[in-house]
């Protein structure tokens, strides 16, 4: 039997779009209420990171409290997110969520989050935060 590379090539591409998702979601735990997704915590490997808009089916809606402390044990700092990317079906982001996050220096967020706790980029040095298409710099 003969399979024409063209075959060959679609099932690949296939298999890639298969699993980037659950790549993606694998770098993140979450719960799930009232069918929306919060993310409570990051385990990827750190740099420039995507929030997915959706993962299992769901809305992620919210970033819990905490969820990408690099500080999971005291005085062990495990991988730093440089970059994040927000997806606009954020609404919530919780408490300190990016709290010790000492090398995030860019994110991109919509104006569809209408909860920001309080210090939520906690001790943050320069960083460069863009809302809805305006850059804005905290020291």
């Amino acid at each position: 039997m003969n399979i024409g590379p063209n075959l060959i090539r679609t099932f690949l591409l296939c298999a890639v779009l298969l699993i980037i998702p659950a790549l993606a979601q694998a770098q993140f735990t979450f719960t799930t209420n009232n069918g929306a997704i919060t993310i409570t915590g990051y385990t990827g490997s750190g740099g420039s990171t995507v929030i997915p808009r959706v993962i299992n089916g769901y809305p992620v809606k919210n970033i819990g409290i905490f969820a990408f402390n690099p500080f999971p044990s005291p005085y062990v700092q495990q991988n730093q997110v440089t970059s994040l990317v927000i997806p606009d079906s954020v609404t919530n982001i919780g408490f300190s969520a990016f709290y010790g996050c000492s090398q995030l220096t860019n994110v991109v967020m919509s104006t569809n989050v209408t909860v920001l706790a309080t210090e939520v980029f906690g001790l943050r040095v320069r960083l460069k935060k863009e809302i809805g298409g305006v850059l804005a710099e905290s020291d």
